[in-house]
């Protein structure tokens, strides 16, 4: 993906950064059927049904000091945990998981 808007101006921020982009393209693939996008890069880990269209998750960062996490996934279940500890942070069960 590239930045319609130069990262270094300030116009970068008010447009939601590349957290927009990264959203965009997350919708553009569920639209297109996918039922699961799982992204990473933007070191903020998340994982989340978008309503009516999927399951997003974004497996985080591993360097700059932050708590490494990452996601998984079993045909019954999706999850975002903790490295090292693999203390589960968020679940979705995909048994009962509708789009």
């Amino acid at each position: 993906m590239r930045n319609k808007v130069s990262p270094s101006s300030s116009d970068y921020i008010k447009l939601g950064g590349h957290f927009a982009e990264f959203t965009k393209a997350v919708v553009n693939y569920l639209e297109k059927g996918a039922r699961i996008v799982i992204l990473g890069h933007t070191h903020q880990c998340q994982l989340e049904v978008i309503e009516g269209k999927g399951i997003y998750g974004n497996c985080g960062a591993w360097v700059n000091g932050v708590s490494p996490t990452y996601i998984a996934y079993t045909p019954q279940r999706i999850y975002l945990a903790q490295a090292g500890s693999h203390k589960v942070i968020k679940d979705i069960d995909l048994a009962n998981f509708n789009k």
